[in-house]
């Protein structure tokens, strides 16, 4: 543990604060999460030993006599990045977020039983993560970390809940401003690589800071006065940041240790009484907007004096239900996470306890002892006989029709009693079973499974629905002797014990355990918050993390020699209905909010919510736009670039996602964009989601894109990954045929470019720092910029002025366009520029640490302040086009007109001259218009994305025979091109575009496929592979060559 000494907003990288660092002597700590009393007691959250500890008389310097007394003040928490606390120093309560069992609980600190905890909220949770509280207001933030990451707000006892911040990827840490007055929330969005603010409602969104490192791993944050600081996980540092000046003040690099926690040794400000202080309960008390309010601990209820508690029950609340022989006992479901088993046994039966249903809404245990099954009640402590049986072989519960199921294996049938009658009356759903065994049940989609022997004494695992039809075969030719059948609604997974390792059968084929997963000789099984329990039926049971190996233990219930029959009690488990946002989404097209019982639909940034209620769509601007990448968000977006009003409107383009675009260009209602992830470059056109590959540049990110208006050709810069590549290139793709030719394969790093077709020139910039012109066919390359430069990145030509406009590090230079009269035009060392464009008198540009276009006047060099108001919604904006309809655009007089009379591409030269060129692999012929030659293979394309309907290569060209033969052949290729079009029309109108994936504004992760193989993406998983369709032998010209 370090400490620093010293006011935190006076730290400065001149002056290096002092430094202390102690290392706990008996432990070995790996601490997520700190909080610090305002007295003398440091709180944090540990994750190897999964509890929460106090250290007492803690002081800076970290030299008194007892530094190194640890008290745990809670036990049996999940070790996961995302759990964090959060103290009330007025109610002394301290709350934390568990992501694993998705909850929020809270608990006294001055407790002398840890077993005094409430869980405060676990429904309508996605992976509870940041949490922060500010007792002097009575208010409780926290983040969820799910698809859809927003912030949520409630008061201090959980209740009037209220989503607060949206368009979030994942919030590690958050804190509340510590002068009460100020009503401000902080939190790191890692995502977005950002450091941001808001008031308590959501208002007033600010981005305090963005990292220039998209890898940003913050693990936690503090706030004090005018400064925020958060630890870095990736950089092994810790630094600070002015909340007004939005510049780093201070840093520290760690040698050998990685921070993690951090919190700040300051005095806590009190601005209101302790509701609790004399309000009398018996457990917990918290605040909330009505005054105290009183909680029991887990396991117990309020008594009707709202300050007393009782037992709910004999078991524990949330709790593993077995049975020793005839004893039926309980333990605590947290020892999954390291908690000591505390075993509680609640009932002695006459007979041996063969199987274990339970009924967690209602506390009941239903069991199989001997020739019968048996209810009991856990709060009455009363049980009932329900019906006499042959050989019970397997029991489940429906708490969707409060049902129970039960297979016989002597006599071949599985029955089913409903609770609510009172007449207990049991029915045979299915008959001639071959020894049925080992039931499992998914209520929501109304099947039941359960293992028997085929006609061929296989052992096989069928299903069939609750009523009993639809009887199927799941899977067959099972390992010897398979058990433990269990299905987890949550993953929506069925799992057994087969030939010794987990085994399951998933029906959407998304889900993997990269583990082996060995469970030796065990034969009963659970799955529950991500972990598997089992048991060879011995006093143990083998607790392993279905995605991490290292992450198993083997808890010993003591004073127990056997275990017969094992369930899981948790009510989160059995609730009446599926959260609707669970089930396809709540049937919305991008985002589903849980609201009670209902699912609301929203949209991303950027769309807007159709009369549907369900669909989203946009609302393309016509014109007087800029095209940005949102590069953090996956997201394109048109940005209205009317002068008035300040707050600009914003459509998205509607890409399919996930998506990971890096360069964006406008051209003819459709914008061409490369995802640098697919190594793609795509065409989408406005108003609609059709996507089409354009072309794939295998092992090259595409850094930036430029149209020649002349042809309608695209050029890129591509940037190879692959060390068997040695340099960056600029190519050219045919805007219609998409087939490509390389002009340039010599340059460091290509990072952008730019085009001039009137003057027939092609520039660039060069990492490696140069800035390079050559003709737009490749030929005649120079450097304009040959050194002196820092770190160039973006590159834009001034068609009124014949301007070239560059950046260079912290500058925008202009020059003219042979490279003479070089200029700076504007400095700012804090924007972090990215890319900028040229449009009438200004040029705009993008910067990292900007939530808004920077606007310059190309005469003056003035900035228009406030002409923008920034966009806290925005991620790191990256390249940027601007259409104007009353822009001139350089085109190419040659080119412009019949293609320049060239078969395939028409090429811009200095001086009104073209020249013709030909795909990559195929040549030239003689009168240098027209292509011949092999025509290299296509390119294979995704599953689920089509390629543009495509126009086959002209013949082999126009001979130069007479004029009629000419007249004849254009004529007919005329004739041939009006069918093609025609006939593509007709396909593209019949045929699924593109497969329009579900719109999930979170971090890109793919989904996994069952089978151990390779990440599987969404987009590719509805249609087969698709081959792009290629010119046929001998095949060559895209064009009419007149």
């Amino acid at each position: 543990m370090t400490t620093f000494e010293g006011y935190i907003n006076q730290f400065s990288k001149n002056q290096k604060p002092q430094e202390h660092t102690m290392a706990f002597r008996f432990y070995d700590f790996e601490i997520m999460s700190m909080e610090w009393d305002g007295n003398n007691t440091l709180y944090f959250m540990e994750g190897l030993s999964k509890a929460i500890f106090k250290l007492e008389y803690f002081n800076i310097w970290m030299n008194h006599s007892l530094f190194g007394w640890v008290y745990e003040v809670h036990g049996g928490i999940s070790y996961t990045i995302s759990s964090r606390i959060a103290f009330d120093h007025v109610a002394r309560n301290m709350y934390w977020t568990d992501a694993l069992y998705n909850w929020i609980a809270v608990q006294p600190v001055d407790a002398n039983d840890n077993s005094v905890y409430k869980v405060l909220i676990s429904e309508q949770l996605s992976t509870p993560g940041a949490i922060a509280v500010d007792p002097n207001n009575g208010y409780l933030f926290w983040s969820n970390n799910e698809a859809t990451a927003f912030i949520e707000r409630s008061d201090l006892s959980g209740k009037n809940r209220q989503i607060i911040v949206r368009n979030l990827l994942w919030v590690p840490d958050m804190k509340c401003d510590p002068d009460p007055t100020q009503r401000t929330l902080y939190w790191a969005d890692n995502y977005r690589n950002t450091l941001e603010s808001s008031d308590y409602n959501g208002g007033n969104r600010k981005v305090i800071y963005r990292s220039r490192n998209i890898n940003l791993f913050i693990t936690n944050i503090v706030v004090y006065r005018n400064v925020i600081c958060a630890t870095e996980y990736d950089d092994e540092l810790v630094f600070c940041v002015g909340i007004e000046t939005n510049q780093e003040t201070w840093r520290n690099e760690f040698t050998w240790e990685v921070p993690w926690g951090l919190t700040a040794l300051t005095d806590k400000t009190t601005t209101s009484t302790n509701p609790c202080q004399n309000e009398g309960c018996e457990h917990i008390c918290t605040n909330s907007a009505s005054g105290a309010v009183c909680h029991c601990k887990e396991g117990y209820t309020l008594n009707p004096d709202n300050k007393s508690c009782n037992a709910s029950h004999s078991a524990h609340g949330k709790a593993i239900i077995f049975s020793s022989q005839n004893l039926l006992c309980s333990l605590d479901a947290r020892i999954i996470t390291y908690l000591t088993p505390n075993v509680s046994c609640f009932l002695t039966w006459d007979k041996t306890i063969t199987h274990i249903a339970v009924a967690a809404n209602d506390s009941k245990v239903i069991f199989a002892a001997g020739d019968e099954i048996v209810l009991y009640d856990l709060v009455t402590n009363q049980n009932m006989s329900l019906a006499s049986t042959g050989n019970v072989s397997g029991l489940v519960y429906s708490w969707i029709g409060d049902d129970i199921f039960w297979s016989e294996s002597d006599t071949g049938k599985i029955k089913v009693m409903s609770l609510n009658s009172d007449t207990k009356t049991d029915y045979t759903i299915f008959t001639r079973l071959s020894s049925p065994r080992d039931l499992a049940i998914d209520p929501h989609n109304n099947k039941l499974y359960w293992i028997s022997f085929d006609a061929n004494s296989m052992l096989q695992i069928e299903s069939g629905n609750l009523i009993g039809g639809q009887r199927a075969t799941k899977q067959t030719h099972l390992y010897s002797n398979p058990s433990g059948l269990f299905y987890d609604v949550k993953l929506n997974i069925l799992f057994w014990i087969s030939n010794k390792r987990l085994t399951y059968l998933s029906e959407n084929n998304k889900f993997h355990t990269p583990t082996a997963h060995l469970l030796g000789p065990d034969t009963m099984l659970l799955i529950y918050n991500d972990y598997s329990i089992s048991t060879k039926g011995n006093n143990s049971f083998r607790v392993y993390n279905l995605y991490h190996e290292d992450d198993v233990n083997y808890p010993i219930v003591r004073g127990i020699r056997e275990i017969t029959a094992i369930s899981i009690m948790d009510s989160t488990l059995q609730p009446k209905e599926e959260n609707k946002c669970d089930v396809s989404n709540g049937g919305c097209e991008q985002i589903c909010v849980p609201s009670g019982s209902d699912a609301v639909c929203e949209c991303g940034f950027g769309f807007v919510l159709q009369e549907d209620k369900h669909n989203c769509t946009t609302r393309a601007l016509v014109d007087n736009f800029a095209v940005a990448v949102d590069f953090n968000h996956g997201m394109i977006y048109q940005i209205s670039l009317n002068d008035n009003p300040p707050l600009k409107a914003v459509s998205a383009l509607d890409i399919p996602q996930p998506a990971d675009p890096l360069a964006a260009v406008y051209y003819n209602n459709s914008v061409f964009w490369s995802d640098y992830m697919d190594d793609q470059i795509l065409k989408t056109k406005l108003n609609s989601n059709i996507t089409e590959i354009v072309y794939s540049p295998a092992n090259y990110i595409v850094y930036s894109l430029a149209v020649d208006h002349s042809t309608g050709n695209i050029y890129y810069t591509g940037y190879p990954y692959t060390w068997t590549i040695a340099y960056s290139r600029i190519g050219v793709v045919h805007y219609k045929s998409h087939r490509h030719k390389t002009i340039l394969n010599r340059i460091e790093k290509a990072y952008s470019l730019a085009l001039h077709p009137a003057k027939g020139y092609v520039f660039w910039i060069d990492g490696e720092g140069s800035v390079g012109r050559a003709n737009m066919d490749g030929t005649n390359p120079l450097l304009l910029v040959a050194y002196g430069m820092i770190a160039p990145n973006s590159i834009t030509v001034d068609y009124t002025d014949d301007k070239v406009y560059y950046i260079d590090n912290d500058r925008i230079h202009s020059m003219n366009l042979d490279g003479t009269n070089v200029k700076t035009l504007h400095v700012n060392s804090l924007a972090g520029f990215a890319h900028l464009a040229v449009s009438r008198d200004y040029v705009y540009a993008t910067a990292t640490h900007k939530q808004e276009i920077i606007k310059i006047n190309k005469a003056s060099s003035v900035v228009m302040v406030g002409w923008m108001t920034p966009v806290a919604e925005f991620g790191r904006l990256e390249t940027i086009s601007i259409y104007r309809q009353t822009d001139v655009q350089s085109v190419h007089p040659k080119c412009s007109v019949n293609n320049g009379l060239c078969s395939t591409f028409c090429f811009p030269l200095p001086n009104s001259r073209r020249s013709c060129g030909c795909p990559d692999g195929v040549t030239l012929m003689e009168d240098q218009r027209t292509c011949s030659g092999g025509i290299p293979s296509g390119t294979k394309l995704p599953p689920g994305i089509k390629p543009a309907a495509q126009t086959q290569d002209a013949g082999a060209g126009v001979s130069s025979g007479t004029f009629a033969a000419v007249i004849i052949v254009i004529i007919l290729i005329f004739i041939v091109i009006i069918v093609g079009i025609v006939y593509f029309m007709y396909r593209r109108r019949n045929a699924n575009m593109f497969s329009h994936a579900k719109f999930v504004n979170s971090p890109n992760v793919p989904d996994i496929s069952v089978n151990n193989d390779a990440p599987v993406d969404d987009r590719y998983t509805s249609i087969g592979d698709i081959h792009q369709p290629t010119t046929g032998p001998g095949q060559a010209g895209m064009e009419n060559p007149l």
